[in-house]
């Protein structure tokens, strides 16, 4: 059964999940999307324990059997996740693929990732099978005639209101980069809490701030303190609220934090490089901010940047508290710079 990615979020909700689903496409964002919205649906409905398999040349096709017949003492349902990414099942793995969808296992639920499937592929055995009992997926990449519309879904999945003219100028200024107009949405929805935006409400927000924040995590997870103080410093005059870029370096702390859990399990970098899909433009970033934060440090930087929001929120216990102070304290520890013990403890 073939599923549109609009359509997903429709058929989730309505409780019905599909013993296998295929997620296939080349453009990251939507694909990371849907797979999670899958992975979400699951647990909601019980399926708390999660096994991912990723494949590979020497890949044994027949731990897909074992791992299904392996039950939890803790979890009578399972997720079982299958990434291909780019590789072909063959004639091995095509096999395993039609023997188990011919078998399905109780009380479990196979999320399958792959790369964009051409044509010829979809012709095969072993994909008709999977698309005979479950539901496959399709990315497709957004075209930039169709971007602003896909933008426009995207606030209205906010309960918010765009106009086309501001959707467009969104589309245009990312120059069709998906997930650049993602985050662009996210600091949009952030900074105003209008129910129905006009061109004029983008525009205010300012487009070099913007743009810095995200120059501004470069630079921190590079470990360049003096450049990224620098750039935090502009932000500052340029007048840019600093809910923005808490709302940044919040989200680098939690997925590095992630990241960093599975490197202290044992995890290869490059494995957990490609398990949080981190682009292969960011992955040298990431592999130095990982290097100087182990859990525990990230753990303590959290605590700082929830202390932050609470500061931003006029919550802080602290009557002298200064976001923009708590703020660049922030980016310099998350730069590796040790501060004296006597900072630490206004953190």
């Amino acid at each position: 059964m073939r599923i549109r990615p609009e359509q997903l979020s429709s058929s989730l909700q309505s409780g019905n999940l599909s013993p296998i689903y295929l997620v296939t496409g080349d453009e990251p964002l939507q694909a990371m999307e849907a797979a999670d919205a899958i992975r979400k649906a699951a647990k909601t409905q019980g399926y708390e324990e999660r096994t991912i398999l990723e494949v590979s040349q020497k890949f044994e096709w027949n731990s897909l059997f074992q791992e299904a017949d392996t039950m939890s003492l803790f979890a009578s349902q399972k997720l079982l996740e299958l990434r291909l990414s780019s590789f072909k099942p063959g004639t091995k793995g095509g096999k395993t693929l039609i023997e188990y969808s011919e078998n399905l296992p109780p009380e479990t639920i196979l999320l399958i990732t792959a790369n964009k499937i051409e044509a010829a592929s979809q012709k095969t055995k072993w994909f008709k099978a999977l698309d005979g009992c479950g539901a496959v997926v399709q990315i497709w990449p957004v075209d930039a005639k169709s971007l602003p519309q896909w933008i426009v879904r995207r606030f209205a999945d906010q309960g918010r209101q765009i106009s086309m003219d501001a959707a467009t100028y969104i589309a245009e200024n990312v120059e069709g980069n998906m997930l650049a107009a993602s985050q662009e949405i996210e600091i949009i929805l952030l900074v105003t809490d209008k129910s129905q935006l006009a061109l004029d409400d983008v525009l205010s927000v300012g487009d070099s701030s913007r743009y810095d924040v995200f120059k501004l995590t470069d630079a921190i997870l590079e470990g360049q303190a003096e450049r990224a103080i620098r750039i935090l410093d502009g932000l500052r005059h340029e007048g840019l609220e600093p809910i923005i870029i808490h709302w940044a370096l919040n989200r680098e702390l939690h997925s590095l934090y992630k990241m960093a859990k599975d490197l202290a399990g044992g995890d290869r970098i490059d494995n957990v490089l490609k398990k949080h899909r981190v682009w292969a433009n960011r992955s040298n970033l990431i592999k130095n901010a990982l290097q100087r934060h182990k859990p525990r440090g990230l753990q303590m930087l959290i605590k700082s940047a929830a202390k932050l929001e609470r500061t931003l929120k006029g919550a802080s216990q602290i009557k002298t508290a200064d976001a923009w102070t708590e703020t660049t304290w922030l980016c310099m520890r998350m730069s590796g710079v040790r501060l004296e013990q006597g900072l630490l403890k206004t953190l």
